[in-house]
């Protein structure tokens, strides 16, 4: 084997590994992580002044305390997953809470980098695009653009990782979970983004 195709086929099994990851880890660990990431995303978004809307969504805000930045983080990792937790004991019987809540909230990890978005981009073009699109499009062409095309890398890596890992936590009764996983993704967005608004309008 050539030196070239050991570099590629080194660059595949990485890729691999990587895309595994919400499956490879363990159990306790991928809790672990989540937990670090639910941190620091509640303390970039209180320094910041980002805030959750949904499973995947983020608006700018005035100044907020530490705690409801944890709250609602928290909130929005509660009630996405809850319902493709529902959906398993419902289908399949006892299912392990923390394998499914852990390993989703890991999966949450590739949505950190939108705060980039807001944080070293335009405030006020996130802003509209984030409102509007087609007005931030107009307006702010150059901005959303970049804005759409991270937006969308980021929601396709977060939905694999959320998938695998749905995989995984409930391997112990299936392998098959994709109607599971998409039905239970598509409630779990419609109630995150339902609370998410109650509480930031009560908050705010």
């Amino acid at each position: 084997m050539s030196n070239s195709e050991i570099e590629t086929s080194a660059k595949i099994s990485w890729f691999g590994r990587f895309v595994r990851r919400p499956e490879s880890i363990s159990r306790n660990n991928a809790l672990l992580w989540g937990v670090a990431w639910l941190i620091i995303a509640s303390m970039a978004g209180w320094y910041f002044r980002v805030l959750p809307t949904s499973a995947f969504g983020l608006q700018l805000s005035d100044y907020i305390p530490l705690v409801w930045h944890v709250v609602l983080n928290a909130t929005m990792w509660i009630t996405f997953t809850l319902p493709m937790y529902i959906l398993l004991v419902l289908t399949f019987g006892r299912v392990n809470i923390v394998e499914v809540f852990g390993r989703v909230l890991f999966a949450h990890w590739p949505v950190t980098l939108l705060f980039l978005l807001p944080i070293f981009g335009d405030r006020v073009a996130f802003a509209t695009f984030s409102e509007d699109m087609m007005l931030g499009f107009k307006l702010y062409t150059s901005e959303s653009v970049i804005y759409f095309v991270v937006m969308v890398i980021v929601a396709v890596w977060w939905i694999v990782w959320s998938y695998r890992a749905l995989r995984e936590a409930s391997r112990s009764v299936t392998d098959h979970v994709g109607w599971i996983f998409t039905t239970g993704m598509i409630l779990g967005l419609v109630l995150c983004r339902t609370t998410m608004s109650y509480m930031i309008d009560a908050i705010c």
